[in-house]
């Protein structure tokens, strides 16, 4: 009996008092969906993050040589080349749970096939950048430990410098310049 009298009372006093009513259910309505915008944007802007993270490669770790300091100038980090390739032999056999190094050298080079030719960046790597950077072959192969060993003039290409210096044509076999240096490419990158 109770339970229904103040049932009966208050569906009397939301009549009575239909702006009051109307304002409270507006205020409350707004508010729900200003907290259902905010964490579906913050959830959106996570997932954008985490996406843009693991693309990079979530479980990937890049070292760098120091910067140089000359006359009150101080250079970006890596602009000394104080790492060897023993350093990174070392990294990978001491430090645990290390599955792949790769050291690289990179600079930006005048690449030549007949009457063409591309500026672009060249990166020197070892086999293991393959796994890393998770990259696949368009044509040809990837160099392999021996090319390494035996210092081959080998050059993998990625696909804009395919089409800007072959246009339609396999490039796998032919001898392109890098800088003053001939290479014979073995392989195209996807894109």
């Amino acid at each position: 009996m109770l339970f229904t009298e103040l049932l009966k009372m208050a569906g009397l006093s939301l009549i009575a008092n239909k702006l009051r009513t109307i304002l409270t259910m507006l205020g409350i309505i707004i508010g729900v969906s200003a907290v259902i915008a905010m964490v579906s944007v913050g959830m959106g802007v996570k997932k954008n993050v985490v996406d843009s993270i693991s693309r990079l490669g979530s479980n990937m770790l890049i070292v760098m040589s120091g910067s140089s300091n000359r006359g009150g100038i101080r250079g970006g980090a890596g602009s000394v080349q104080t790492l060897t390739y023993d350093d990174a032999k070392a990294i990978k056999e001491r430090i645990k749970y290390v599955a792949h190094v790769s050291p690289t050298v990179q600079g930006s080079y005048q690449v030549v096939y007949g009457h063409e030719n591309w500026s672009t960046t060249v990166t020197g790597v070892i086999p293991e950048y393959v796994e890393i950077q998770s990259l696949t072959m368009k044509s040809g192969i990837f160099f392999g430990e021996h090319d390494v060993d035996v210092r081959n003039r080998v050059a993998v290409i990625g696909t804009t410098v395919a089409t800007n210096l072959f246009e339609s044509v396999n490039p796998v076999g032919k001898k392109i310049r890098i800088g003053n240096a001939p290479y014979t490419i073995i392989g195209v990158l996807a894109s």
